[in-house]
């Protein structure tokens, strides 16, 4: 692994961007880590099908912290489509069927070892699966 993301994950694990909550989320979704307890909530402000402001917080690890703080600024100011082809390539990344083509995803699968621990992938997606699920209900 390349210095660039050893310090990148450490960045946004010591100092994660957009935590907190929203004070009036349009949407908002909470999951749970049933293999560790972990529980993550996710506020969106969504204008336009356009994620205009997000935020994550709860009782979770670093490494659900630092996938949160990367998520957040990746989605940020993107259409709702958008969001979910990202969640898509996130999603085949994670799971190995295409190689990471963005250097925030490499670096969150070669800094937390999730290849060998169900527990640590589960804590990568745990934010992306409340944005997810609130993306889901906006458009419900």
């Amino acid at each position: 692994m390349s210095e660039y993301l050893r310090k990148s994950f450490y960045d946004h694990y010591e100092h994660p961007d957009n935590v907190g909550s929203l004070d009036a989320p349009t949407h908002k979704a909470k999951d749970m880590n049933s293999l560790c307890g972990d529980i993550s909530v996710v506020n969106l402000k969504v204008e336009d099908n356009i994620i205009k402001d997000i935020k994550f917080d709860g009782t979770i690890c670093g490494i659900a912290k630092a996938s949160g703080s990367v998520m957040t600024n990746l989605v940020m100011g993107r259409s709702l489509d958008e969001v979910k082809d990202l969640y898509q390539e996130f999603e085949a990344t994670l799971n190995k069927q295409t190689p990471a083509n963005r250097p925030e995803f490499e670096d969150l699968l070669e800094s937390c070892g999730i290849q060998h621990n169900k527990t640590l992938y589960y804590c990568t997606k745990i934010c992306w699966i409340g944005l997810m699920k609130s993306i889901d209900d906006y458009i419900k």
